[in-house]
C-alpha cells in the first residue's frame, strides 16, 4: 500500500511539474491537435504577445497579437495589414473584474491607420471554471466579452481567463441566440523553447 502511495505521490508531482503555474520567460505554448497549431504567448512591455504558427496549413499568413491586457486585444499584425483597437478606459481594471463585476469601454478599430470602426465593448465576469488542458487543470475566470459596432451585429465570445498564468486558455464564438458557434480548445500546454 505504501509502495502504491508513494508511486501516485511522484507520478502527481510529475503532472504539477509538466503544468505550468506561471507565465515563464520564453512564454507558454498552447497546442490544438485538430486542426493542428500552435500559439506561443509571451509577456512583454507592451502586455501579452501571441505568435500563431498554423501547421494545417503552412501558407496561411502568419499572425501576431498584442494583447495591453490578456481580456482585451490591442492589435492584430499581418503581412498585409495592421488592425488595432483603442479603449477609452484603462484595461489595467480588467485585474479586478472579478471584483467589479463587469467592465465598459468605448472603443475605436482601425485598419492601418485610418478609422473603419466605433463601438463600445463590455465584459462580464461570469462565475469560476475549471479548464482542463491535457493532464494540467486550471481555475479560471469565466468572462463574457460582447463588442458591439456601430452598423454591425454584435460580436459575442467566452472566454476563459487564467489570472495565475495572465492569460486566455480557452475562447469560445457565442451566435445570436447564446449557442456556441466555434470556438479554440487546446489539448496541450508546456514551457515554450527558448528562440
Amino acid at each position: 500500500m505504501l509502495r502504491w502511495t508513494i508511486l501516485f505521490f511522484f507520478f502527481a508531482m510529475n503532472v504539477a511539474a509538466a503544468c505550468p503555474q506561471e507565465m515563464f520567460e520564453s512564454g507558454l505554448k498552447l497546442t490544438r491537435k485538430s486542426p493542428l497549431f500552435i500559439a506561443v504567448l509571451k509577456r512583454t512591455t507592451e502586455g501579452v504577445v501571441e505568435e500563431r504558427e498554423d501547421i494545417f496549413e503552412p501558407t496561411q499568413d502568419k499572425v501576431v497579437s498584442v494583447f495591453p491586457h490578456a481580456l482585451a486585444i490591442g492589435k492584430r499584425i499581418s503581412s498585409q495589414r495592421t488592425y488595432s483597437t483603442e479603449y477609452v478606459e484603462q484595461v489595467s481594471q480588467l485585474d479586478d473584474l472579478r471584483n467589479l463585476g463587469s467592465w465598459t469601454s468605448k472603443v475605436v478599430l482601425y485598419s492601418g491607420m485610418k478609422e473603419i470602426y466605433r463601438g463600445a465593448v463590455k465584459l462580464s465576469f461570469l462565475n469560476m471554471a475549471e479548464v482542463k488542458i491535457g493532464e494540467c487543470v486550471y481555475d479560471t475566470w469565466r468572462v463574457e466579452d460582447r463588442l458591439e459596432l456601430e452598423g454591425k451585429a454584435p460580436i459575442t465570445l467566452e472566454k476563459y481567463y487564467s489570472p495565475k498564468l495572465g492569460v486566455v486558455l480557452k475562447t469560445l464564438v457565442l451566435s445570436q441566440d447564446r449557442e456556441t458557434f466555434s470556438g479554440v480548445h487546446y489539448d496541450t500546454i508546456a514551457v515554450a523553447n527558448h528562440h
